[in-house]
């Protein structure tokens, strides 16, 4: 899940990326009591995104990939870490401050 995760993230600037990964965090912990309820992550998810425009819909769905993520990792008893973002250009490169040409 993480590698479609860092594919996905070169359809959003790294502050955009970032604000939805730190949302899907707090989202995560705070269903990890019902995991099973689907309803309450929709429900958190549609608070954060307002507005209907087209790529909204890419960050629900790039949303419910790391709200999932992060309720994976908590039922293993394991710490939610970040998904490197990845930039539109070459993989790994932006991401470490490099200048992409």
């Amino acid at each position: 899940m993480d590698r479609l995760i860092r594919e996905m993230s070169y359809l959003f600037t790294k502050p955009r990326f970032d604000a939805l990964q730190e949302q899907s965090k707090q989202i995560s912990y705070g269903c990890v009591d019902h995991p099973e309820c689907f309803g309450f992550v929709m429900d958190a998810i549609e608070e954060f995104i307002e507005g209907p425009s087209g790529i909204d819909e890419y960050e629900k769905i790039i949303m419910h990939y790391m709200v999932m993520r992060g309720l994976i990792l908590q039922g293993r008893c394991e710490k939610i870490t970040d998904v490197q973002w990845a930039h539109p250009g070459w993989f790994g490169t932006a991401g470490k401050g490099d200048t992409v040409q």
